[in-house]
């Protein structure tokens, strides 16, 4: 009987039976179709696609087959993928050690990145320091820690000792300008970088000599798959997913299936984001993985799965995590305390009249439901908490489709003693909360401070330009509408509005959405003063717009401000405790290790859940103030 052939083409791996038909049936077909071959009887082959992804299957059925006895005839380029395995167990199993040394302080290598202007803080030089020891590491610190330096730190020292040429970086569009000036600042030179985005990037694969700093995002990189692939083969390249909690889908994910089909291509992996398990163990995988492609670290994914599924095996996944990835805490910045005012604002009388009749159709209709139907009137308990939070700052906005919680305007049969006074809202009065949001802004403006305005509206964001604009007042703007690839409007996108508020030697204001300015941007060297016009139930989304002015390198003598306005007696105020509540939660989750559940609000069931304690604080706010009006227990009040 003849010998089967191993071979491989095109990243596919070919075993050819030629007689052995024993292996099409019993025991071997079991193991090689579990193993994630397929079998083609014309043809007498099994054949299993991404053979580099797979190579520890390749390795096992290999060996499997040597112990059966069963003659092969391997190619080469079969034998030194093997043998490319097997050397990666021994680095895996040294580099464990290595991380484990470091972060524990047995071993310390206090290298300084030697091309570097820019000078580290202690923590920061221990993360340089474990990622050069681990060769393939995370970076799973906080916002504003530095994440990105400690990155170029580690990149510096490999490039030096000529094991790394180039840097890919894989993230949001909103991060490639922060990759590109945290470049100058850490190297005090400007990188030469190329934007792998929009018709222009096909040059810069063939081009690709000139460029030492690359930069794609998610879509593009799965877009572009086998260039990337070709691309990484023609250099040393580092290869660092930013943000990369946006990759961790377990199943079916095209983001995360393309990160984890390129990375056996990258001489070294890095994995950098503050929120590394938003949801649960699970969407550590993908992540881990990216690191580790040969799967030493987790093992296959369906092992996986059923082993960490929920967090009772937490303590032992973080043992086995732990060598290969390192954490700065928010205490670890030694910041300087932020400043926060809390401004309660008088209500309209109009708006003041239109909220209250609001409230009064809530808790009519919340009087007359069954707990049961309390339960699944979710979509309506969404849409009157978005109609409180439009009246408490601008009852105009009732008049507008809201873009950004996809809410009709109101419609007839909804307030009809007051549409009139909705419709002619902006000629009968201007509500009192944007008037002293106004002020403060003017007067901050007139000191020389930079300043930046959140609210959550689209129309708020509209008002407030047209008013900087009236007064001949440098302003910027970034919302949803706004552009994030500047190839779709280069003059006119986030980047673009970011960098002109950043460098602009005049007292200017940025107007931004949290929604699109949260991830990314560092505006703590030239901006102290943030003011809320209005905030959301999302704790998430309001912590990353905390940080956007308070993060490292804010000098320790200046002072951070953040005004939270409010319309007193109105939901506005609920949100503000509801918040605080929150807040403390994450808090302490973003102080712990490594931190579950930070975006609690994105899992479907967590998120009901703390829908579900909103709206009833919404609930109890109204009754409390209606008790007079009705007989209400303390019991149903609470």
């Amino acid at each position: 009987m003849g010998m089967i052939q191993v071979t491989c083409e095109n990243d596919i791996l070919f075993i050819f039976l030629n007689d052995h038909k024993e292996m099409t049936t019993g025991r071997y077909e079991i193991i090689l179709r579990s193993t994630g071959f397929h079998y083609n009887p014309q043809s007498n082959v099994y054949w299993m696609q991404e053979m580099l992804k797979n190579r520890r299957k390749v390795n096992d059925i290999i060996n499997f087959l040597k112990k059966k006895n069963i003659p092969m005839d391997i190619t080469e380029d079969i034998l030194n993928l093997k043998d490319d395995y097997e050397q990666e167990k021994l680095n895996y199993s040294k580099y464990r050690l290595l991380g484990i040394q470091v972060k524990q302080n047995i071993f310390d290598l206090m290298r300084e990145p030697p091309n570097f202007v820019r000078i580290l803080k202690p923590y920061q030089i221990m993360g340089v320091n474990h990622l050069v020891a681990v060769n393939n590491g995370a970076n799973f610190s906080v916002p504003g820690s530095g994440k990105t330096t400690m990155v170029y730190g580690s990149y510096d020292i490999w490039k030096d000792l000529g094991e790394i040429e180039a840097i890919l970086i894989i993230g949001p569009i909103s991060s490639f300008y922060v990759w590109e000036s945290e470049y100058e600042k850490c190297f005090g030179k400007r990188p030469i970088s190329a934007r792998l985005i929009g018709n222009g990037r096909f040059g810069y694969y063939i081009n690709y000599k000139r460029f030492e700093l690359f930069l794609t995002s998610y879509q593009t990189a799965s877009n572009d798959l086998s260039r990337v692939i070709e691309l990484l083969g023609k250099k040393k390249f580092l290869v660092v997913i930013d943000e990369s909690h946006n990759v961790k889908r377990f199943n079916d994910g095209l983001w995360s299936e393309s990160m984890l089909s390129l990375a056996s291509y990258a001489e070294k992996r890095v994995i950098c984001t503050g929120t590394p398990v938003p949801n649960g163990l699970i969407d550590l995988y993908t992540q881990m993985t990216f690191l580790w492609p040969a799967k030493q670290l987790l093992g296959e994914k369906n092992t996986y799965y059923y082993r960490y599924r929920n967090q009772e095996n937490l303590a032992q996944l973080r043992d086995l995590i732990y060598p290969f990835y390192v954490r700065v805490r928010k205490s670890d910045l030694q910041l300087p305390e932020p400043i926060e005012h809390r401004i309660y604002i008088e209500g309209s009388q109009i708006q003041m009249e239109i909220y209250r009749a609001i409230e009064e159709e809530i808790l009519d209709k919340y009087s007359s439901l069954s707990s049961h139907e309390i339960l699944t009137i979710q979509e309506w308990k969404r849409a009157k908490i978005i109609r409180l939070m439009q009246v408490a700052t601008n009852p105009g906005l009732l008049t507008h489709y809201s873009e950004e919680f996809g809410l009709n305007p109101i419609i007839d049969g909804e307030l009809i003693n007051l549409v009139e006074k909705v419709d002619q809202y902006y000629d009968l009065e201007f509500p009192n909360k944007f008037g002293q949001v106004l002020l403060l802004a003017n007067r901050l403006l007139n000191e020389g401070k930079k300043v930046i305005i959140w609210s959550n509206f689209i129309q708020n964001l509209l008002i407030l330009y047209s008013h900087f604009e009236q007064n001949d007042i440098d302003r910027f703007m970034i919302y949803g509408g706004v552009p994030r690839d500047p190839n779709i409007n280069d003059d006119f996108n986030r980047e673009q509005q970011i960098r002109e508020f950043k460098n602009n030697p005049n007292p200017c204001v940025l107007i931004a959405n949290p929604a699109a300015c949260a991830e990314s941007i560092s505006l703590h060297q030239d901006c102290h003063n943030s003011i809320y016009l209005d905030r959301t139930f999302n704790c998430a989304k309001f912590l990353q717009s905390l940080d956007r002015i308070h993060r490292i390198g804010l000098d320790p003598n200046v002072e951070t401000h953040y005004y939270f306005f409010m319309t007193k007696n109105t939901i506005d105020e609920v949100i503000d405790n509801r918040l605080e509540t929150k807040k403390l939660r994450m808090m302490n989750l973003i102080e712990s290790d490594l931190p579950i559940g930070l975006d609690y609000e994105f899992d479907d069931w967590d998120r009901k859940r703390e829908f579900d304690k909103d709206f009833k604080d919404v609930i109890k706010q109204i009754k409390i103030r209606y008790q007079n009006r009705k007989e209400y227990s303390d019991e149903e009040i609470l």
